[in-house]
């Protein structure tokens, strides 16, 4: 999950891996927007996140990294960070 026009570069770097074709998916919206169409309750492997300094506090993201994996997360998935 990527709100901003970064989505579309990671997008790009995940269909140049062969190894990974079909396994990674990123989702241009902010996470708290995801319907349960998008992404079902409980189908996601792993989470990871990106917290630069002290932007995951500063700019709420971990309010919304808890939400994506109390939402998202399956039994057993792993997180990271964690």
């Amino acid at each position: 999950v990527e709100a901003s026009p970064v989505a579309e570069t990671l997008k790009a770097l995940a269909a140049t891996q062969s190894s990974t074709a079909g396994h990674i998916r990123v989702i241009n919206q902010i996470a708290e927007e995801i319907t349960e169409a998008d992404v079902p309750h409980g189908s996601v492997d792993v989470l990871i996140s990106e917290p630069l300094g002290n932007c995951l506090l500063n700019e709420r993201m971990i309010e919304s990294y808890l939400y994506c994996r109390d939402r998202f997360l399956c039994e057993g998935g792993l997180m990271i960070p964690h």
